[in-house]
């Protein structure tokens, strides 16, 4: 769920090759994938059907349709290509069911090892068109180290009490309108019991960061950490992400999992840097791509 950005890291010398042992894309993808279909889940019968929400498994991936979403960021394919190959086919049946539910237009994103030979045809006859290029960024959990100097925020766990306003401040860095996110984030709280961990940095007593994390097998999966404006710059960011790999670490992961926009020369990205200075690299550039099915 990361925030999307246009760009290109390899302008700058990132590093794409671990020098150690990595990831596979396909445990990468599945992790995020489950984590999307994990999420959606946690709503209960009466949010999903108030946001429109539907969720399907598709070509070892997962399709999720949110009507009610004015942002637009919910709708999407992720993960397609792990079981099968991803064919024109394939991609109907992800279009199919997103216009079934109502969604005019989603987001598709294919690792690009599952890309076939053809992808531009499939692209062509479903007319999809290029979005923003993300990077997956990836290491093992004991590659990761922590930060300095020592942060000035203060993380914790959030509580039950907390989630409205750190849902609240998740949304509004995001500047994802709407109620999906909030939401969703406030359904995720307190749910360890499905892997599930809900941060925030406090400044004195003001909630100023938010982040995700999810434990599903070996990997721990990062998102939506985020930062208000006045906040920035004084380590809240590399001490959540650093809580984040603990919590991991103790749920018996072994790999820690992020996206994040890619960058053009010029630009700079906090989020990716922090993650490369914590011990983590840029393992595959991602596309994403808009799929636009018809409905109303």
């Amino acid at each position: 769920m990361a925030h999307p950005r246009h760009g290109h890291p390899g302008d700058l010398g990132f590093c794409y090759d671990l020098g150690m042992e990595t990831i596979s894309a396909e445990l990468a993808e599945q992790s995020e994938a489950e984590a999307m279909h994990s999420l959606v889940s946690l709503l209960s019968a009466e949010t999903r059907r108030e946001l429109g929400v539907a969720v399907t498994r598709l070509g070892g991936g997962v399709v999720v349709a949110v009507r009610n979403d004015p942002s637009g960021f919910w709708s999407r394919a992720v993960g397609l290509g792990l079981t099968e190959p991803v064919t024109a086919a394939l991609i109907g049946q992800a279009r199919e069911f997103l216009a079934t539910h109502g969604v005019g237009s989603a987001t598709v994103q294919i690792a690009p090892s599952a890309l076939p030979a053809d992808w531009a045809e499939i692209a062509a006859k479903h007319e999809l068109t290029e979005g923003a290029l993300l990077v997956k960024v990836a290491a093992r959990l004991d590659a990761i180290v922590p930060p300095e100097p020592a942060p000035e925020l203060r993380v914790a766990e959030v509580t039950a009490a907390q989630a409205p306003r750190w849902a609240t401040v998740m949304a509004e860095v995001f500047g994802l309108p709407g109620l999906v996110l909030r939401r969703v984030a406030e359904a995720s709280v307190g749910r360890t019991d499905l892997g599930w961990h809900a941060l925030g940095s406090w400044d004195g007593g003001d909630l100023v960061g938010t982040a995700m994390l999810r434990v599903h097998g070996e990997v721990g999966n990062m998102f939506s950490g985020a930062t208000v404006p006045a906040a920035r710059g004084r380590g809240g960011q590399s001490a959540l992400l650093w809580a984040r790999a603990e919590l991991a670490r103790a749920g018996g992961a072994r790999w820690l999992v992020s996206e994040t926009g890619a960058e053009q020369p010029g630009e700079h990205n906090s989020s990716l840097h922090n993650m490369l200075r914590a011990g983590m690299a840029v393992r595959y550039e991602r596309r994403n791509w808009t799929l636009r099915t018809g409905a109303e």
